[in-house]
Parts: structure tokens; sequence; C-alpha cells
């Protein structure tokens, strides 16, 4: 499929179009033929928002936020160069004519509104990514709007351009930060597989109706800036406050814990029983619990204030107490979601280690401390708490959560995989990857459960700018190769009365279950 892309300058690509521009190069079926860009001496010109907005910008990425980088940015734009490049403001040849009418898609990832005849008579339209409430300022003002209105959570859509409409092809949903700078790194990095997604399936979406766009002119305004400079700054120094506390007082800031209750969650319409209190500088979260030899051992990240740094810990429970505590996998990078469970009689873990990249399974020698590396998939990818998953016909799945760069969150894609063994002989990646690309609802929380005859999956609720704002309970009602279908049939949230403003892990087998929540402050 021959494509066009619409951008402002091929010297200063930003790292999320390079990244979809590198997509474009690897993938067989896609050729890019045209790029068509804007004169730097026909950009809008700066009023006084723009400029504040730019210094801004400028202060945030000097202090905090470094801009996104590409290792390979020469190797692409190298590249780049053998592509044809025209000007849209120097009007097109009858040779550039040409070459338009035989684009099949344009991808217009600039805010351009002016677009020429042959690019909107292309077999797929023009594609273009709208972001939550929108500002038609320019690309650094984008979900400016979503932190100033505090949204909990911020959908982009993916909109096809033709003559006669425009069309919703598909959306996506991600969580806020409260600097306007990393929400903005957020949506664009984390908006390019969408696109990818979309490009994979381009041939079912040619003839599909769509739901119409309807845009929305939300415009910013100085007084949005001033509300946003005083909300920054007043959280800088909540930031500070609690660093000092931290260091003089030893508080522990967003501590989470764990509790265990008896019987179904399922059954139940809150959480609340007893936190089971970490150690001094520690916290405890992601929960599995394991029954062997007529006790419930519980497996838990143990996460060091000091070292900044996670291991997987171990113990008994016993009257609403964690007793014979030790250590039972410890690595030079941090380790979370211990994902404990048994495969034909053996005994396996399945760590999170996101720092190391793949995904690596333990298997048990001596319980339960003593383990060694089994096998080992998808090797320096970005990979965070997979669960593994046995239908009632007996197929091995995957469920797991990526992120291509350090500037994705690992809570946006859901990703599903049917394998044949522990090994890794064989894995097939669902026809639909990343199934689901939401925020709101794809990241794991915990081991796949049955409750009368169904399975559910806990998810974590990443909204209101919060990591594991609550706990999703989703049912499962397809799952093949081809499709998958699930739906929210309850919800968990922490107990804000208690001082808890987080809970983001599940874990439910047979008549018991745990979960954990954070402390503001513990």
């Amino acid at each position: 499929m021959k494509i066009g892309l619409i951008i402002y300058n091929t010297n200063h690509l930003p790292s999320w179009q390079l990244r979809l521009i590198e997509y474009i190069f690897a993938n067989p079926k896609l050729e890019l033929v045209l790029i068509v860009s804007k004169a730097a001496n026909c950009l809008e010109k700066n009023n006084l928002l723009k400029f504040l907005i730019t210094i801004q910008t400028k202060i945030e990425r000097k202090l905090f936020f470094k801009r996104p980088f590409l290792n390979n940015r020469s190797k692409i734009e190298e590249k780049l160069k053998n592509t044809k490049q025209i000007l849209l403001e120097e009007g097109f040849s009858n040779n550039d004519q040409a070459l338009m009418k035989n684009i099949e898609l344009v991808l217009n990832l600039e805010n351009i509104t002016y677009l020429p005849y042959y690019f909107l008579n292309s077999k797929y339209g023009v594609w273009s990514l709208k972001y939550g409430l929108g500002s038609s300022i320019y690309q650094n003002a984008i979900g400016f709007l979503d932190v100033i209105n505090k949204s909990s959570s911020i959908k982009v859509n993916l909109i096809r351009h033709t003559f006669s409409s425009k069309e919703i092809i598909d959306n996506a949903w991600f969580n806020r930060h409260w600097s306007i700078t990393k929400t903005n790194d957020i949506l664009l990095e984390s908006s390019v597989i969408l696109i990818e997604k979309n490009l994979n399936k381009i041939e079912k979406i040619e003839n599909t109706v769509f739901p119409a766009f309807i845009a929305k002119n939300n415009e910013l305004t100085i007084t949005n800036f001033i509300s946003y400079i005083l909300m920054f700054n007043i959280i800088l120094l909540k930031k500070f406050y609690s660093m000092l506390s931290n260091f003089f007082l030893k508080k522990r800031n967003y501590c989470f814990t764990i509790f265990v209750g008896k019987g179904n969650a399922m059954k139940l319409s809150k959480l609340d029983e007893k936190p089971i209190f970490p150690d001094k500088g520690e916290f405890w979260a992601d929960p599995f619990i394991f029954p062997y030899n007529s006790n419930n051992y519980i497996f838990f990240e143990n996460f060091s204030y000091k070292t900044k740094k996670g291991k997987i810990s171990c113990g008994i429970i016993k009257n609403n107490k964690i007793i014979n505590k030790t250590d039972v996998l410890e690595l030079n990078t941090h380790l979370s979601y211990p994902y404990i469970f048994k495969e034909n009689g053996d005994i396996f873990l399945m760590p999170e280690n996101t720092e190391k990249g793949g995904l690596h399974i333990y298997k048990c020698i001596e319980f339960p401390n003593k383990w060694e590396l089994y096998s080992s998939c998808f090797k320096g990818e970005r990979i965070a708490d997979a669960s593994f998953f046995k239908d009632k016909n007996n197929q091995k799945w995957l469920f797991l959560n990526k992120g291509s760069t350090e500037n994705v969150p690992l809570e946006n894609e859901l990703y599903i995989y049917k394998i044949d063994s522990l090994k890794f002989n064989t894995i097939i990646s669902h026809k639909e990857n990343p199934v689901l690309i939401d925020s709101r609802v794809a990241r794991n929380a915990g081991a796949t459960f049955n409750f009368q005859n169904k399975v559910y999956r806990p998810s974590q609720a990443n909204i209101e700018g919060i990591y594991g704002k609550h706990i999703n309970i989703n049912k499962i009602e397809i799952l093949n190769i081809d499709e998958y279908k699930e739906r929210i049939v309850k919800m968990f949230e922490p107990n804000i009365e208690k001082g808890f403003i987080a809970m983001h892990h599940l874990h439910q087998i047979e008549n018991i279950f745990a979960y954990d929540a954070a402390f503001k402050t513990l």
C-alpha cells in the first residue's frame, strides 16, 4: 500500500513521528512514496499564549522532563532522503499530481486543515489524530485543556477524512499527568500504536461505515494558562514537602500494603479488610496466594525505599499476619508482580522485570526460595504484569502489557498470545493485538479466576492522573485467536476515609483472596 505523509519539517521530526515512519519502512506491505511538508515561513505566527506555552514547556524540559529521543534517529532520517518530498505551498507539478493519484492512504501528522484534492480522493482517505478536549493552537498544547480540566482520562480519536465525511475509525484512552509537557509526551508517543494497529487491519476498514466525527472548537485562553501555572507550582510545593517528610520524618509516601480476606471477593460490594503493615522502609504490593502443604503462602513485591528496587518475598498467611517471611528472588534489577502458578505438576514463577526486558519464567527447585531460570521470550521488549491462563479447551494463553518505549506507559496496551507450552516454542499473536489500548482497563491486576463457571480478569483503572486508582473486574466473554471481548462487571475502590488513595491488584483463589492498596503516607 502506497502511503503519503503530511509533516512540518523533515529536519526536526519528533520521536513519535520517527517511530511511525520506522514502522512503515519495516512493514513489507507498506511503502512510503511521498512526504508533503509545510514551509517554515508559512507556519502560524506566534501569539502571546503560544509564546507563554513555549516558555513554560522549555522550563519543564530543562528542569524535569527530557524530550523523547530515538537512538536510531539518524538512520531513519537518512532513509527519508530517498523519499520524494514537496512543499505544500509551492503547488504541485504534473509529476507530483501523477504520484499523488497513486497514493492509497495519507497520514496527516500535523494540524494542517488544507488538504489537496488528490489526498481526499485516495482509496483510504486522510487519517489524523484528534486528542482529548483539543486545541487548534499547536502541537505543544495537546492535552493542555485536559490537564486544566482534570479530565479523568484523555480520549484520542483516529479520524478518516474524505470528500464526503469525517469518521472515527478507532479510539484509545490514556491517563493524564499533572504536567502539560509530560501529558503531551504521553499522548503523542502512546498514539503511534493506534495508527499501527489500524494499518494492520486496513482491508477491513475500506468499506466499513464508522461514526461521524464532530469537531469541537475548544480553545485555550490566557486564564487557562494562569490557572495551570498556579496548579503546577502548588503541586511542586507538595512534592517538595513530601520529599522532606520522607527524608527527615522517615515517612513513606504512596506506600502500598497487603490485605487478605476470606471467601470470594465477587460476592462483596467493597473490600475493607485490615491491612498487613509492611516492615519499615518497605512497601508490599502485587500479592499472589499459593497453597502448599496445608499452608497459604503469599508471594509479593517487596520494595525498598532506600534502594528504590523491588525483590520477590513470601511468607505464610496466619491470623491476618505474614509469618516466616523470606526473600525468594532478588536480582540487580527491579522485580514485581510475582505470578506463581502450577503447570504439569511443577511450580513456576513469572515476575515482572521490565528493567531487564523480556519475559522470564523460573521453575521451583526447592519451595519456596530456590528457583532457576526455565525459559524466556520477548527479548528486549518492555513487558509488564504477564499472566498465564489455560481455558476450558486446554488452550494456553498469555495476557501481558507492553510499552514500545520508556515514554509509553505500560498501562495502555493489553496483548494476548496463544502458546504451546511454557518453553514458548510456538507463540501466536492475537489478530487484534493490542486487543485493548485503554489505560482505564488494559493493565492486568492479578491472575484470571473462575466464578460461577465464568472467567474474570482483574485490571487496573489508571485514571485521574493516578497509577492504580481502582480495580476493575472484567468478565471475559469471547476469547479466540481472532477476537477478544470483555466487559467490566465490578469495581473495587480504595477506602479514602482510611487514608488510601489507590489500589491496583487482586488475587482470588478458592475461598481466600488478597489485594493491595496504597496509603498516601505511612
